[in-house]
């Protein structure tokens, strides 16, 4: 797992995701009791601009790997307005 600082008590999270089981599987949120948000994000590029957004059941199918990278679907934790209480 490799992770980003973007501002104060807001990282990004990236690893890769693998199903090695014999079906489809979703990755549908990402969590921490420890942090005040944390969601799935995807990269998305709309008339010339680069956003992001929360991304929602994102299917991995038998076999196959998601791989959670910069400029593509990540984890997104941020502790805007909550004193930190761990590194994750």
């Amino acid at each position: 797992m490799d992770t980003e600082r973007r501002e104060e008590n807001e990282y990004r999270f990236f690893a890769d995701v693998k199903n090695l089981s014999d079906k489809s599987d979703t990755l549908y949120k990402a969590a921490s009791p420890l942090a005040k948000l944390v969601q799935v994000h995807e990269t998305f590029e709309e008339n010339g601009m680069m956003g992001m957004r929360e991304a929602e059941n994102l299917e991995i199918k038998s076999g196959e790997t998601l791989r959670l990278k910069p400029r593509s679907f990540h984890v997104n934790r941020s502790e805007k307005g909550i004193e930190r209480k761990s590194n994750w």
